[in-house]
């Protein structure tokens, strides 16, 4: 909450104190009236970015960002979003989501080893822009590790035998 305070300065009496992502700021103005205004804006500024939830946040950085992706990777980060990262995280205010609810989103048995891996891709993308854009001191998503093999499984040809089987099977 932005505080006016009246200080010793002839020249800008009135200072206002204000939050910005966790960090305090003070500016000052010549008249009561002209800090205080500046103070209802820094207030409501604050309390915009302080409640703006997971899925405000990634929704506006994927229209911005849209331009710079191919379709499909926009096609991929729309349905990651929407299938396991909004549902686990999406109301959440991006101040409020902690590491463990991330370890637990990406380690958990929702996610195939491939989607996880592109699940916290996209997460650690989105929260460090977080931080980039003074939204959250820290990423919550930095350096979770998700294991990944491209190991599948082995594929086992038809013998003829199985292949007649199948065939007779078919037939009327």
């Amino acid at each position: 909450m932005a505080k006016v305070r009246k200080t010793k300065s002839r020249i800008n009496p009135y200072t206002v104190r204000f939050w910005t992502a966790g960090v305090q700021h003070e500016k000052s103005f010549p008249t009561k009236a002209i800090a205080d205004r500046f103070a209802e804006t820094a207030d409501s500024g604050v309390r915009d970015s302080a409640n703006e939830t997971f899925r405000e946040y990634a929704e506006r950085w994927m229209t911005q960002t849209s331009a710079t992706r191919a379709l499909t990777t926009q096609e991929r980060h729309e349905a990651l979003l929407r299938i396991y990262l909004y549902p686990a995280l999406g109301n959440l205010p991006l101040s409020a989501i902690t590491r463990e609810q991330c370890k637990d989103l990406l380690h958990g048995d929702t996610l195939t080893p491939a989607n996880a891996r592109n699940a916290q891709t996209l997460l650690s993308t989105i929260m460090n822009e977080a931080v980039r854009d003074k939204r959250i001191t820290e990423s919550p998503a930095k350096d979770i590790r998700v294991e990944y093999s491209a190991k599948r499984a082995e594929l086992v040809p038809v013998t003829f035998e199985q292949l007649c089987i199948i065939e007779q099977s078919l037939q009327p």
